[in-house]
This record gives structure tokens, sequence and C-alpha cells, in this order.
């Protein structure tokens, strides 16, 4: 049953105007306010963090999902909805780890745990990532477009992206799409697959980072396992600087 009941009475706990994240269902909530989609009375904070290992989905058969057997999964809805309607709180992981992250939208872009994400995350582990989509999926954020836009001692690890690359794009990172401001410090990617259909050619693909800027600072950013097909530019780390 991939239903999740979201009434009034599955608000989380709030303390000090931080969310306090024990289940996947405060999760999905969570992203709901994220997303002005739920409104907690008195409440205008974005901050977040986890206390648990949050499961999206079981993964004990990851190896097998795909764009079929994927549908019936909890689906995953980005927070951050746009630029302009961007993520800007404080998510922290606390050192804990979301596994099962699963998006199915085969035309869709922007796929990511947040779409547009101009706050902090940190402290956080994604596991067990499935994302198919047109253009632009990452594991943590797809895009970073301010200063203070910053994903710290993260990771992401068996994530599994099939990309169209509709129009002959592609722009996808186990960390971050295409973050053109900010940083990104203390953080890896781990079994990381980039599938863009033969007969295609995606551009700027990489294992960490599909395309960054001159205004993006990277500290100790690695990658290992990495398997990109069918992309041009593509790179370990980053697709292109």
């Amino acid at each position: 049953d991939y239903t999740v009941n979201l009434s009034y009475e599955d608000v989380p706990e709030i303390i000090d105007g931080v969310f306090q994240i024990k289940t996947k269902e405060d999760l999905l909530f969570f992203a709901k306010v994220v997303n002005g989609e739920k409104v907690v009375d008195g409440v205008t904070s974005q901050d977040a963090v986890l206390l648990n290992d949050i499961a999206l989905n079981d993964v004990s058969d990851f190896d097998t999902w795909n764009e079929e057997n994927t549908k019936e999964r909890i689906q995953w809805t980005p927070m951050g909805n746009s630029n302009t309607a961007a993520y800007t709180g404080t998510f922290d992981g606390n050192g804990h780890k979301i596994t099962g992250l699963c998006i199915n939208d085969a035309e869709g872009q922007n796929a990511g745990l947040f779409r547009y994400n101009k706050g902090t995350v940190k402290n956080l582990g994604v596991e067990y990532v499935y994302i198919h989509c047109a253009n632009y999926a990452a594991g943590i954020a797809v895009f970073m477009s301010t200063a203070e836009a910053l994903i710290s001692n993260c990771y992401v690890k068996h994530a599994r992206f099939d990309v169209s690359a509709s129009g002959g794009w592609g722009f996808s990172g186990g960390l971050s799409s295409s973050p053109s401001r900010g940083a990104i410090n203390n953080s890896y990617c781990r079994d990381i697959e980039i599938n863009i259909p033969d007969g295609t050619v995606g551009q700027n693909v990489g294992g960490a980072i599909g395309r960054t800027s001159a205004y993006l600072t990277m500290t100790n950013v690695y990658v290992t396992d990495v398997k990109i097909k069918n992309a041009d530019p593509a790179g370990t780390v980053a697709g292109r600087y």
C-alpha cells in the first residue's frame, strides 16, 4: 500500500521552528510545506532535522528497478518548485540517510531531492535513488543559484538516473545537476549510473555535478565508481566546468 495519509494530525513535531523528521510521513508532509501545499499555523520556517534514517521505499529489489516497475512506488516530489519559490531553510540530515527516493516522470525535468536550493543541505546521505526523467536529474539539488546555497558533508550512493536527454540536453549529476553559485563541500558520490538512450548524446553529465560555473566553490568533492552512457561532455566529477 503506497498511500500515505497526510491529515492535520500528521504534522511533524516542531521545536524552535525546526521540523523534527522521524518518519517518511513526516518527510512527505515537510515537502508539502516547502512547496506551499500544506500550511502549519504560526510556522514559516523551512528548517528540518532528521532524527532517524528514512526509507521512502523498500529497496531490497533496487537492482531490478526500471521505468515500468517503479510506477507504483511512492513518488517523490522535489522540494523548491522554482527559482522564485526555492528552498531557503536548513535541512540537517544529522548523520542520517534517506533511501528509496524514486521519481518516475518520463516527460518531467528538474528531478532530485530538491529542485531549487538556496539554503543549506548538510550531514545527509541519500542512497538507492532511481530517477527517470527527460533532463536535469540529481541526487540532492538540481539547481543552486545564490551565493548562500550550500551542500556540505553529504553523499549520494547507489543511484541510477535514466535520462532521455530530450532536445540533446542531459545536465545530470550525483549531487547536483547545474549549480551556478554557492558551495559544495566535503561531499562524495559512489556507485552512480547515468544512462542516456542509444541514438542520443546528452550534454553536461558528471558523477557529482552536471555543469558547474566559476561562481560555484567545490572543496573536497570526490566520486568513485561512476558509469555514464552516451554523454559528451561528461566527467567523473563534473560534466563541464
